[in-house]
């Protein structure tokens, strides 16, 4: 149980995010790295199901950027090949439910092709652990948002990548 564990950013709480024992689907190893195409093709398939808008992947990258920050990934859940795509998931599930407009289960993520093997309490405690690493702090101020979205516009331009500014 997350509530019974170490809270202070202990190994144990960060378990959850290792593919090694928490396989996610039909991915490759939990070792390798992910290629652009790969990553790409991850957050295709969880905003597709869910019918996400852009500016959600913008809150997902501030969760992201936070955990970061906080020290929770120092602490043992660093992005690596064998956690990034539950960090991912974890703050994917999160924005989800804080800056869409419609109501968001976490079975629903279920239905996102190649993760069909994870289970509803397993979604449920990744979350758990996501919103601990975060302190529950879902909000996000109106810089960290604007500062996000320029780094990624910024990185967009610099890389020739397609963008649309968000009105």
């Amino acid at each position: 149980d997350v509530m019974a564990r170490d809270m202070g950013g202990g190994l144990e709480e960060m378990a959850v995010f290792d593919e090694r024992a928490n396989r996610m689907g039909v991915y490759g190893s939990p070792d390798a790295r992910p290629t652009v195409a790969q990553v790409e093709s991850f957050l295709q398939r969880l905003f597709g199901v869910l019918s996400m808008h852009a500016e959600a992947a913008l809150i997902m990258l501030v969760y992201i950027d936070r955990i970061h920050e906080g020290g929770a990934i120092a602490n043992g859940a660093a992005v690596l090949p064998q956690t990034w795509r539950r960090i991912v998931l974890g703050a994917m599930m999160a924005a989800a439910k804080v800056w869409e407009d419609l109501a968001v289960w976490n079975a629903d993520f279920k239905h996102v092709e190649g993760l069909r093997p994870l289970t509803t309490c397993d979604l449920n405690e990744l979350e758990r652990s996501y919103l601990f690493m975060m302190d529950f702090n879902v909000n996000v101020k109106a810089n960290a948002y604007a500062q996000c979205y320029f780094t990624v516009r910024e990185f967009a331009i610099t890389h020739n990548i397609e963008f649309h500014d968000m009105a």
